[in-house]
């Protein structure tokens, strides 16, 4: 998945969603307890219910927002599902 360095702007991006972090290693720690939540909700709307983790629900509306402003790394948008 690329290099767990993040850049200054990788961080403040993150930052803004009120995430600590969004390097690879977060990253793929939050893709695998999304896929949990798909698994247990049988769909990824993160942030849709009252008991959604509130971490999860950011990061998930980070990845939407990159993925919109078409800002989601190619390896993340395949990871993802999104390719």
């Amino acid at each position: 998945m690329g290099s767990s360095q993040e850049t200054a702007a990788q961080r403040l991006q993150a930052w803004q969603h009120g995430l600590l972090s969004d390097n690879d290693e977060e990253w793929g720690r939050q893709l695998a307890a999304l896929a949990a939540y798909s698994g247990q909700h049988g769909d990824a709307h993160v942030g849709h219910r009252p008991d959604d983790e509130p971490e999860l629900v950011r990061w998930a509306a980070k990845q939407r927002a990159a993925s919109k402003a078409d800002d989601l790394p190619a390896d993340r948008r395949a990871a993802s599902g999104k390719a």
